[in-house]
Formats: C-alpha cells, sequence, structure tokens
C-alpha cells in the first residue's frame, strides 16, 4: 500500500473582522474550495469570484494551476473574498519568492 503525502503551501489573510486560512496545492485543474462549499455556492456574486481569481491571472508570474481550500470567518462576503484573495497571494509567495512585487 503506497500513500501519496499531498505538499501544500499554508497562508493567513485577514481584512476588516474576516480571517481567511488557505491551503494551496499544485493540481491538473484549478479548484476553489471555500468553507467546504464550492467557490460559487459560497459567493454567489460573480464579482466576488472574480477578485479571488484574479491572484492567478498575474502576468509574467509563472502560476501554475492550483487547488486551493479557504476556510474563513467573520465579517461580511466582500471582506472574506478580500481576505482569501490575500491569503492565496501570500501563499504563492511563499512557495517562490521572486513572485513578489515591490
Amino acid at each position: 500500500m503506497t500513500t501519496t503525502k499531498k505538499t501544500y503551501i499554508e497562508a493567513i489573510g485577514r481584512r476588516k473582522t474576516a480571517t481567511a486560512r488557505v491551503r494551496i496545492t499544485k493540481s491538473k485543474d484549478m479548484r476553489v474550495t471555500v468553507n467546504d462549499r464550492s467557490l460559487a455556492e459560497y459567493f454567489y456574486a460573480p464579482t466576488l469570484q472574480k477578485n479571488i481569481l484574479n491572484v492567478f491571472e498575474t502576468k509574467d508570474a509563472g502560476i501554475e494551476t492550483y487547488e486551493v481550500t479557504a476556510k474563513v470567518s467573520g465579517s461580511g462576503l466582500s471582506a472574506q473574498s478580500d481576505a482569501i484573495k490575500l491569503a492565496v497571494a501570500r501563499a504563492l509567495v511563499k512557495e517562490k519568492a521572486d513572485r513578489r512585487i515591490v
């Protein structure tokens, strides 16, 4: 029996009173899960979904596809999406430091 250990990178993002704990894992296809629900189920507004996904569309950053798992609490949906966005950005920089824009 072989067990494959998934490696992930974890980061925390905060906005107002919202706190997000995010884990990113390299994957074949992009998948975002927020509080055990899909991105579209949790954030019903397309602008909030786009807010989170914009981090992955950064040009010349060498960003592959990832599976994102987020646990978020506090504040409203807008602040929660900003907290997740910050946490994802921090995790991507933690993985590869030259992604940081000064």
